[in-house]
């Protein structure tokens, strides 16, 4: 909710970042709306996302971040 209590609507973001020199494997959480899409991965050749989603569990390669959205299935007023 915002500060005036009204719920916020729309799709969300989900920022993962690892600052390891191994890859990592990050546990997903469950999203509100559509699936997780991957928006950005600076861990592979040209950020390519390739129309990838994910569910569960994600592998991000070392000192990498990747940026998954979820579309909302509410309609924004």
């Amino acid at each position: 909710v915002d500060e005036r209590g009204r719920r916020i609507l729309g799709d969300s973001l989900l920022i993962l970042l690892n600052a390891d020199p191994s890859p990592v494997t990050f546990a997903l959480p469950a999203p509100r709306g559509g699936p997780w899409r991957l928006v950005l991965d600076t861990g592979v050749a040209d950020g390519a996302t390739d129309d990838t989603t994910a569910e569960g569990a994600y592998s991000l390669a070392a000192c990498a971040t990747a940026v998954f959205r979820s579309e909302s299935r509410c309609p924004v007023p």
